[in-house]
């Protein structure tokens, strides 16, 4: 069976800390004028480190890999918005967040992929995210998506499995290998050493049509060496309940 491990700093309940010098594996750093660079966010600590990415998906709200709240020091975490930027970034305290009810840390480990772990949450904000960052669209429903296609990753982790370097959200492309429908996953075949890696969990999966970006999928785990493949979860098939958290919060 292949071995597959979530694409976060730590396992919170060993007792360990966040790594305060956490990105995408062989990929390149994402520019201020880049689409991207206002839709991902950092997740941090109280204690400003960073162990987990995100995307904003709402003025108010950033969607995130589920595991990446398990087991959080202290019950609170940090959305950071513009931190490899050329001003000071702007960290936002999560007035509440939450994991997809059906989140399930079992079904990761099926190797069949008929079940969905669901591996996503929500961070829900006090305040709107800075002005300048866009809320990414999730991919419409009547956009073919087929194998093969190219992926733009991108992520605020670790830049080699050995945990070099860190802190800046970094890209990459890679081809989409499978698609499960039943676990509401897809796989994406990192090649010639790049893919994601620790402390990219959370971050999204992009694909392009006629100029225009939309989310395919969040970040939630793949093989330790960080340049296989990788599996993130299909926002595609759980749309129905980000949009009604967002509207929840909006209304």
């Amino acid at each position: 069976m292949k071995k597959v491990l979530p694409f976060v700093f730590v396992a919170w309940g060993c007792g360990s800390t966040p790594s305060s010098d956490p990105n995408i594996v062989g990929g390149t750093k994402v520019k201020e004028t880049s689409p991207i660079a206002k839709e991902a966010v950092a997740l941090s600590t109280v204690d400003g480190q960073i162990f987990c990415s995100g995307v904003l998906v709402a003025p108010k709200v950033v969607l995130t890999a589920a595991h990446c709240l398990e087991e959080l020091p202290d019950g609170e975490v940090n959305a950071v918005f513009g931190r490899d930027g050329n001003r000071d970034p702007v960290v936002i305290k999560a007035d509440s967040y939450l994991q997809h009810p059906l989140y399930s840390p079992q079904a990761m480990q099926d190797p069949a992929h008929l079940m969905a772990p669901a591996d996503l949450g929500l961070m829900i904000l006090p305040d709107a995210a800075p002005q300048d960052y866009k809320p990414v669209r999730i991919v419409p429903e009547d956009m073919d998506v087929k194998k093969g296609i190219t992926i733009n990753l991108a992520g605020y982790g670790i830049t080699s499995a050995k945990g070099k370097k860190a802190g800046v959200l970094r890209e990459v492309k890679v081809k989409l290998k499978n698609i499960w429908h039943d676990a509401k996953e897809i796989e994406v075949q990192g090649t010639k050493g790049k893919g994601a890696c620790m402390g990219d969990s959370g971050g999204p999966a992009i694909v392009s049509k006629r100029k225009e970006h939309y989310l395919l999928a969040i970040t939630s785990r793949g093989a330790p060496q960080c340049n296989k493949t990788g599996i993130y979860t299909d926002v595609r098939g759980y749309s129905a309940w980000v949009n009604e958290q967002i509207s929840a919060v909006t209304h």
